[in-house]
């Protein structure tokens, strides 16, 4: 699997009303916008892998977050960073062995094998 590049790295002047006390005007870093899609499109797949009652909810989020979306970001980042924030959040079902953690994280890491073989 090709990693992505964090091209679209970013320094960010902190604001007033979003800063941690002390660091108002300071630069922070910020990262690509596929990290923080992927991450939303990850939470979004556990919502409904692991509630059946928003499985159909969270598949109609996804489709409209992703339409929304539609040629404003690398495809290639954006499915990488899904299956990274999906193995992540398998990786703390099992670390914390949150209920039948075993039950919650294999649908979990079905989607995230299945995402980072399209990634490429």
């Amino acid at each position: 699997m090709r990693i992505p590049c964090s091209r679209s790295l970013k320094l960010i002047r902190a604001r007033s009303d979003r800063a941690i006390p002390g660091l108002t005007g300071a630069l922070l870093p910020q990262g690509p916008l596929e990290l923080d899609a992927g991450m939303f499109l990850a939470t979004i797949s556990r919502l409904g892998m692991v509630y059946e009652s928003l499985a159909g909810e969270a598949a109609r989020a996804e489709k409209s977050f992703l339409s929304g979306i539609a040629g404003l970001l690398d495809e290639h980042a954006l499915t990488w960073h899904r299956a990274a924030a999906l193995l992540r959040v398998t990786e703390k079902y099992v670390a914390h062995q949150q209920g039948d953690c075993r039950v919650r994280a294999h649908p979990l890491l079905i989607e995230a094998a299945r995402l980072a073989e399209n990634a490429g």
